[in-house]
């Protein structure tokens, strides 16, 4: 019997450490402290050292780090990377602007992570906003601009005067970091966000609970 519950002992200490090891880095302190994810600090750390805090990351797969200088919108560098399979964390991807990170993406797994998760590590969203392109599906945004992170959660195709609801068990499709102070430029102003800085000042709203139906915002940026 004593032998029994060792093993069990054992076990149960195994799962454990398998389940803590095997979470997304957007819920896990060893990575995310916003505005900062793995020590890379948007509007501080320079290309070459985020390049560097990459190469040091065992849950990536080190043969797809890509630096790409060709430029994307006002950025002028990227570095994209995919995870290794055993990861919650499918992709990431840093945008640099004068020679700096300006924002930083990461991208968990299906069944990872959820809104609720994230609700209980940083509390209520500050604003939450749902847009679409037409004929795409809605995405709507989970905004913590003061702390310099937004999450993403992907929906269902926008229908006439029909706004879009949020469930707690929803998965996250993305995290996005950035400095507070750049929440404008470095957020708003990207091409992942899908609406103008005007539709998404009229429209953005506060925080009511998972019940609230919010209004869609249905069209090309």
């Amino acid at each position: 019997m004593g032998r029994i519950k060792i093993f069990l002992s054992i076990l149960i200490t195994l799962f454990t450490l398998i389940g803590c090891s095997n979470k997304s880095s957007i819920v896990d302190p060893q990575f995310s402290q916003p505005p900062s994810w793995n020590n890379i600090i948007p509007g501080k750390t320079t290309n070459a050292e985020a390049l560097s805090e990459l190469k040091k990351i065992d849950s990536i797969d080190q043969s797809s780090i890509y630096m790409d200088t060709q430029g994307y919108g006002f950025w002028k560098d990227s570095i994209t990377w995919k995870f290794t399979k055993d990861s919650s964390d499918s992709y990431g991807q840093i945008f640099m602007s004068d020679g700096s990170v300006s924002i930083i993406m990461i991208g968990p797994r299906s069944n990872k992570v959820n809104l609720d998760d994230l609700v209980k590590l940083y509390g209520n969203p500050e604003k939450v906003f749902a847009g679409s392109a037409p004929g795409q599906r809605i995405i709507t945004f989970f905004l913590y601009p003061s702390k310099g992170i937004v999450f993403s959660h992907l929906g269902g195709y926008p229908r006439t005067n029909e706004g879009v609801s949020i469930k707690p068990y929803d998965d996250v499709l993305g995290a996005y970091y950035f400095s507070p102070d750049e929440f404008q430029t470095a957020f708003l102003e990207s091409y992942d966000f899908p609406a103008s800085i005007y539709d998404y000042e009229n429209n953005a709203q506060d925080w009511q609970g998972y019940d609230m139906r919010l209004p869609v915002v249905n069209k090309f940026k």
